[in-house]
């Protein structure tokens, strides 16, 4: 099942297509339905896609990570009705914010920065 934008093309191509991907890029599914298009979206955007194993949480390290500071920001047991989008987008702003090991102790936010322009 594909998640469809207004003007009735791949949503995630669309949002990915708008930010722009660098090429020979790479990205890392879960094995859920909205997946189901990956050799489609991968094709147009010219990057490879691949899935971690079923119930191998050890395959997607990098997610893992950010589903626990995510968790910083936002409980489990709390009610998601009472997050409002200014939080989300300073949550999404303090992750993109924070220096990683594997990016050569770069924010994501400089990551991508330094891909686009290269």
């Amino acid at each position: 099942m594909r998640q469809e934008d207004a003007g009735g093309g791949c949503f995630v191509e669309a949002r990915l297509s708008d930010g722009g991907v660098p090429s020979g890029s790479a990205g890392a599914s879960d094995n859920g339905r909205e997946f189901s298009g990956h050799m489609h979206v991968a094709a147009e955007l010219d990057c490879d896609d691949h899935f971690a194993r079923p119930c191998r949480s050890c395959d997607r390290g990098t997610n893992e990570n950010g589903n626990g500071l995510l968790w910083q920001c936002f409980p489990k047991a709390m009610p998601l009705h009472e997050v409002t989008p200014e939080r989300v987008q300073d949550a999404v702003d303090r992750l993109d914010d924070r220096t990683r090991k594997c990016l050569g102790y770069q924010t994501p936010r400089e990551a991508f920065w330094d891909a686009m322009i290269s």
